[in-house]
């Protein structure tokens, strides 16, 4: 049974990371243009 729950809280988690990387990558480049200006820096 406490299997069963935490695949179901990882599964929650994943789809909630996917969809903050999506809406970041449609407002402005998202990971790349964060990696892009990382490397500037340097």
């Amino acid at each position: 049974m406490f299997y069963g729950f935490f695949i179901f809280i990882h599964i929650i988690i994943c789809v909630f990371l996917i969809i903050i990387v999506l809406i970041q990558a449609g407002r402005g480049g998202g990971l790349s243009e964060s990696f892009s200006n990382a490397e500037s820096v340097f």
